[in-house]
């Protein structure tokens, strides 16, 4: 494990959230980060004086294992009342 004050360099552009705004934006290859936080597959970075949130499926682009995403198996059709368990299998997602 990389100690916590080490500088990563992104090894490919990937998509990225500003905290705490929400804005996406991108880092591009070549920036250096530090993670602050890594939290069910997805990573807070410290970027540039700012934080910011990239997706466990962008992982790979700070020398991490990606993660897949988990899609949906609950189908809902809008209009239509929702049963308990639909949001319990939704959550597990």
């Amino acid at each position: 494990m990389q100690p916590e004050s080490e500088l990563i360099t992104i090894g490919r552009d990937c998509d990225a959230i500003l905290i705490p705004s929400g804005d996406p934006i991108k880092l591009v290859r070549g920036t250096q980060v530090r993670i602050t936080q890594a939290l069910g597959g997805d990573y807070t970075l410290f970027v540039n004086g700012n934080l910011v949130k990239i997706s466990g499926a962008d992982a790979d682009a700070i020398g991490k294992e990606a993660v897949k995403e988990k899609k949906s198996t609950v189908e809902h059709k809008p209009g239509e009342p929702v049963e308990e368990e639909q949001v319990w299998e939704q959550l597990r997602t």
